[in-house]
């Protein structure tokens, strides 16, 4: 698994390095995130979801978990990708947004399950089930996509991602 770390500077993924089914973790701000590249089957696997906006006690959860500014970021983010992957790249926070651990991949399942709660999340991070006390799905990062990379934007440097 290839790991980035990104605090002031943008993270740059070459897509020639990046194929078709896989996934990188990275570090975004202090918090892991994952950057999929999915296949057509993936694609289809995934859920449809439109964030008209994020609920009010989500965007207060973000905001005391990561701090206001990334709360911001986020909530902007997550309502401008609508949670179409652009040209298969989905980009989300990979942290439970119950228990605050770090998810896992399951790629033959086209999930993301939380290690410490009975949940699970859709490669494009909307809650499919479990026992949480909240339905919601997991934040998206902005990023933009050019032909040869995807640049994951940095808190500093946030612009409308490429759609």
């Amino acid at each position: 698994m290839n790991c980035a770390y990104a605090n002031s500077k943008n993270i740059s993924i070459e897509l020639n390095n990046f194929e078709n089914g896989t996934y990188k973790t990275i570090v975004w701000n202090g918090y892991p995130v994952f950057v999929f590249h999915l296949s057509k089957s993936q694609l289809n696997s995934i859920e449809k979801q439109n964030d008209e906006k994020v609920p009010s006690s989500q965007f207060k959860s973000w905001s005391s978990r990561y701090g206001e500014k990334i709360a911001e970021i986020l909530s902007k983010s997550t309502i401008e990708s609508s949670r179409q992957p652009n040209k298969g790249i989905v980009v989300v926070l990979a942290v439970g947004e119950d228990s605050g651990c770090k998810l896992e991949v399951l790629t033959n399942k086209n999930l993301l399950v939380d290690p410490c709660m009975p949940v699970t999340y859709t490669l494009n991070g909307i809650f499919k089930e479990g026992s949480s006390n909240k339905s919601w799905s997991l934040p998206a990062i902005p990023f933009k996509l050019s032909e040869r990379k995807i640049q994951i934007l940095n808190n500093v440097a946030y612009q409308k991602p490429a759609i």
